[in-house]
């Protein structure tokens, strides 16, 4: 599974009332997240982009995410929703 469409996938668009087969030929890849932070124990939800995230690999191969919070050292999180906001350009086939 993956959370993202990716250039050359096919797909099916709608233009103008019409649904056509497409593929995609350009994205601009965007999404919201919302999150907590793994040390705040009142587990407050807050909404990010996620450019702001840092992904980091554990040494046992498991993958950790991170935010910087206004130039202070990252602080470790949890991932709790994704909404994709990407833009994707198709092109008929």
């Amino acid at each position: 599974m993956h959370l993202f469409l990716n250039e050359n996938e096919p797909v099916i668009a709608k233009y103008r009332g019409a649904w056509y087969e497409a593929r995609i030929v350009m994205v601009e890849r965007e999404a919201i997240c919302k999150i907590y932070f793994k040390a705040d124990p009142r587990r407050t939800e807050f909404t990010v982009h996620l450019m702001h995230l840092l992904v980091a690999e554990s040494a046992t191969r498991q993958l950790r995410l991170f935010i910087r919070v206004r130039g202070n050292d990252p602080e470790e999180i949890e991932l709790i929703g994704i909404r994709d906001v990407s833009l994707y350009v198709v092109g008929t086939l």
